[in-house]
């Protein structure tokens, strides 16, 4: 599969995984709740020392408050572009220091499958 450039990644589109719960927390930040399929070894490990057979767990992941930004900016609209654009002047910070962060974190959420991008 040939790598895409630049910008057809700055022209992507984020979804978010619909079966993410979002929780939000006292400070404005939030947790997202997301279930994750067990690999088979690791269910049967997990069946040999519970006595359970449990196909899938529940993971947590807490955002600090630039992430939370970014998350609520994720509405299937928006491209990468414009997703680091909003986060720049929210921030007030350059272009490219919010490209770096923005597309590291969006790469973290897909590696997840809390997002795709189209």
């Amino acid at each position: 599969m040939p790598a895409i450039t630049r910008e057809e990644a700055l022209a992507g589109i984020p979804a978010k995984n619909p079966t993410v719960k979002i929780i939000g927390q006292d400070d404005g930040t939030l947790m997202l709740s997301y279930t994750l399929a067990l690999r088979p070894i690791w269910g049967e490990l997990l069946k040999r020392f519970t006595g359970k057979a449990e196909q899938e767990t529940t993971k947590k992941l807490v955002l600090d408050q630039m992430g939370s930004q970014v998350w609520q900016l994720i509405d299937g609209k928006r491209s990468v572009r414009e997703i680091i654009l909003s986060f720049a002047g929210a921030n007030n910070i350059g272009c490219k220091e919010a490209e770096t962060a923005t597309t590291s974190f969006l790469r973290e959420l897909g590696k997840r499958k809390l997002i795709a991008i189209g």
